[in-house]
């Protein structure tokens, strides 16, 4: 498969932190399923259990590559999952009110830090992705004539098996948000990403951190994140829009669990999901208004 730059940036980074410096000199013949485990179990030490479930996917892909072109004869990283730790519940993302949404938006309106942070967060709240694929996004996925933001699916979430295989995911561009698009543009429109990292703008991205940063400065801290956005938009759009829960939670690219189903749901409901983004920016609209 064909992964994206981002993508294939983190893996790499992922093996030259973790891996590398431990068997990164050794044929892969002599490596053992107990020396993997070993340094995946390194990784977990530190606390970054994502990380450590990362690294062993990783080093698993490169196992069954030798596997699949002869180099070796078995996958030592068959089974290490079973010893890993077992990862916390998943972090509900903090959000505010409904009811204190529009000072929200008039803060982010007000905010007189970098411009690219501040469209960054009105993109993210008009279009709600998560923040790794906002961070991550290119200018070649916007497809402005049809007003769509394809994010390969290499970039969802999920295990990096799914992901090889995971088709992109549409999101829908209101007028809103084509119009932050081309704000951004005149800063960032000649470069590879939409978010270049203000250091090193060919190569990175933007922090991990720079939209909650930015939320703190406004009074925020701990009451919204850049990812509690997600939060906010599925609870609003349920409550309030009208549209049927399937084309909610597949804008939200929340996985199905069932295949079949999630195969046969891919692009369905898209002409809803287009009325569902643009009800939500005008939404959104009407909050602020209610601010002046």
């Amino acid at each position: 498969p064909v992964w994206s730059e981002g993508y294939f940036t983190r893996i790499s980074n992922a093996l030259a932190a973790n891996v590398h410096p431990h068997i990164g000199q050794r044929s892969i013949s002599s490596v053992t399923g107990k020396a993997v485990l070993e340094l995946v179990q390194q990784v977990e030490q530190r606390g970054a259990l994502e990380m450590a479930a990362r690294v062993l996917e990783a080093v698993g892909m490169v196992f069954r590559y030798g596997c699949g072109t002869g180099l070796i004869q078995i996958d030592v990283t068959q089974g290490l999952r079973q010893f890993l730790q077992e990862r916390p519940p998943v972090e509900h993302f903090p959000h505010v009110a409904e009811t204190d949404l529009p000072a929200l938006l008039a803060s982010v309106e007000r905010y007189h830090g970098r411009p690219e942070t501040r469209l960054a967060i009105k993109l993210m709240m008009r279009t709600f992705p998560r923040t790794n694929e906002l961070r991550w996004a290119q200018w070649s996925e916007i497809d402005w004539k049809n007003a769509l933001w394809l994010i390969p699916g290499e970039r969802m979430k999920g295990r990096l098996a799914q992901k090889q295989s995971a088709p992109d995911h549409i999101v829908p561009l209101s007028t809103q948000a084509l119009a932050i698009l081309e704000s951004l543009r005149q800063h960032s429109g000649h470069f590879q990403y939409l978010f270049p990292n203000v250091h090193n703008r060919r190569g990175a991205v933007m922090s991990s951190d720079t939209m909650n940063r930015a939320l703190k400065i406004m009074g925020y801290e701990k009451l919204q994140t850049g990812h509690g956005f997600r939060g906010l938009a599925s609870t609003i759009m349920n409550e309030h829009s009208g549209f049927r829960p399937d084309a909610i939670e597949r804008q939200l690219a929340h996985r199905d669990r069932n295949k079949v189903r999630r195969a046969y749901n891919h692009a369905m409901y898209l002409e809803e999901r287009k009325k569902l983004m643009q009800w939500w920016s005008d939404y959104l609209d009407e909050q602020l208004e209610k601010a002046s």
